[in-house]
């Protein structure tokens, strides 16, 4: 009788692709044969992209492309994080003081790059006279003491802001876009920062209307430079609010304030190393109460919720501003435009083409409130799904979470659109993280909408608590599970009542918290 060692080899990684990552672990002991099976690529890219679980993998980067000796210690740190994840009460392996002693500031924003190695901050100020808003960036790396990198102060206070990180010609830059407002202009700004890799102790001074940095030492060194400085086209009324960016791309909503208050009308898609806008209508026949975007690699996903159903559009990035050197994966990418060729003339608005995907999530109660999974990681994933999260309140109790997951196209796009309908899951949530006089605040949800955070507060005693939330992944069986992974006295030199902002990244189970004081620190489970 042949033992297994002996069997043929597609036979044997046939066999192998089928079991858990912890049976090929413990099968690579075994014997130099098995060994060498179980070492290769073709197996760990299998057993990687089967795993239901989000992968700490690096920006830009496509599990594909790795080698098993890198793939094998990403797997076993996500199945270890989930293992804690899952605990009760999940254990804190590291905490680090990002920004201790009081600042005097809130933190209004907390924001991880891509990696969760690079936290930024956004600390709207509030001297008398004058608004403006300082953004640092802070290097949290896991083996090493954090530094901050840089920091800028501009005019005005953001509405909203999306950052990602470009590592080209082997230097690191972070890529900031913000909306705000600034003597009476609606503007998007475009920023690209250096990010130092010794402390940073300068802050760049920012000109309210300038497209250069003063003083002028700052400028030509390129610490911070304004790529875009762009104000709204005067063809659409309201105001800059939502912004996303993705690679090369930023997006920006435009909303009105008047009749009907709140009503998304357009979205300026900008591609940041050519220049090139669109500005596109958004259309619905229905009477929405509240529109978001989502922006993907290849699509842009528009969603319009109603009082218990959501309306998902997703539409094909037009090709003009796809056109992008980073897009194409070249690894030498083209410059930004100078700061000269910052003012555009304004597009006229058109209409998207037809939708690739047209969907509804029906009966989700509290469709308005909806919670969506954040940005997609830095690299291509083969089918892309949205998440969406509410919390249901009965008589004036939190009950229950609702989630809904939905498949968005792949890449190219198909011929003809999509239409379906998703029902969402119920899960109840267990007695102590509901009742009369919890609510939920500041909930984040990861991208691949596995894992959740949020602060839960008890009104009537005034605890708060940092609650995390394990979802079920598309077509698995895996129960929904709720666990405190702050209690509301630990013993840290803060308490979870005291925080302002959140920034959370799933795959890591690294946490960011901002405090009312100014202080930032990071959780890592």
């Amino acid at each position: 009788m042949l033992s297994l060692a002996q069997l043929p080899d597609d036979i044997l990684i046939e066999i192998f692709v089928r079991l858990s990552i912890p049976d090929i672990l413990s099968l690579k002991q075994t014997c130099r044969t098995l060994f060498a099976l179980t070492s290769t690529d073709y197996l760990w890219h299998q057993l990687a992209s089967a795993l239901p679980l989000p992968l700490p993998i690096p920006p830009d980067t496509s599990i594909w492309s790795l080698p098993a000796s890198r793939i094998q210690p990403l797997c076993i740190a996500a199945l270890r994080l989930d293992a804690n994840w899952s605990k009760p009460e999940p254990t804190m392996h590291r905490f680090t003081p990002v920004l201790a002693g009081i600042q005097r500031t809130n933190i209004d924003e907390l924001r991880w790059l891509p990696g969760a190695q690079w936290l930024v901050t956004a600390q709207r100020n509030r001297p008398r006279g004058r608004q403006s808003t300082t953004f640092a960036f802070w290097a949290v790396p896991h083996d090493g003491e954090p530094y901050r990198a840089a920091a800028f102060e501009g005019h005005g206070y953001f509405r909203n802001f999306a950052v990602t990180l470009d590592e080209g010609n082997g230097e690191r830059h972070a890529v900031l876009a913000l909306t705000v407002t600034i003597t009476g202009e609606e503007l998007l700004q475009v920023y690209r920062i250096a990010l130092s890799s010794l402390p940073e102790l300068d802050t760049v001074y920012i000109e309210p209307k300038a497209a250069t940095i003063t003083p002028p030492v700052h400028y030509s060194s390129g610490k911070v430079i304004l790529v875009h400085h762009i104000n709204r086209p005067s063809t659409s009324h309201g105001v800059f609010y939502q912004v996303l960016s993705f690679g090369d791309i930023v997006v920006a909503t435009l909303v009105k304030l008047f009749d009907p208050p709140g009503q998304t009308d357009h979205v300026l898609l900008l591609n940041i190393r050519t220049g090139v806008q669109r500005l596109l209508h958004i259309r619905f026949k229905e009477t929405l109460e509240r529109v978001h975007v989502a922006l993907y690699p290849t699509q842009l996903v528009v969603l319009g919720a109603l009082e218990d159903a959501l309306l998902v559009r997703s539409y094909a990035i037009p090709p003009e501003i796809l056109s992008s050197p980073s897009l194409a994966h070249s690894t030498s990418p083209s410059p930004f435009p100078p700061p000269s060729h910052l003012q555009q003339a304004d597009p006229q608005p058109t209409d998207f083409d037809p939708p690739i995907l047209d969907a509804i999530v029906s009966k989700l109660p509290g469709a308005l409130d909806f919670t969506l999974s954040s940005n997609p990681p830095p690299y291509s994933t083969p089918s892309p799904r949205l998440t969406f999260t509410t919390f249901r309140f009965g008589e004036g109790a939190l009950t229950r979470l609702y989630h809904a997951s939905l498949p968005l196209p792949p890449s190219p796009a198909p011929s003809s659109p999509r239409k379906f309908a998703v029902f969402p899951r119920a899960l109840h949530l267990p007695p102590s993280f509901s009742g009369g006089t919890q609510i939920a605040d500041l909930p984040r949800l990861g991208p691949a909408g596995r894992r959740g955070v949020w602060l839960q507060r008890d009104v009537e005693t005034e605890e708060v608590r940092l609650v995390g939330v394990s979802l079920p992944h598309a077509g698995g069986s895996k129960s929904f599970g709720t666990r405190t992974l702050l209690s509301a006295y630990p013993n840290l030199p803060f308490r979870p009542n005291a925080v302002r902002a959140l920034a959370f990244d799933e795959a890591l189970g690294r946490m960011g918290v901002g405090l009312f004081n100014g202080e930032v620190y990071v959780l890592e489970y």
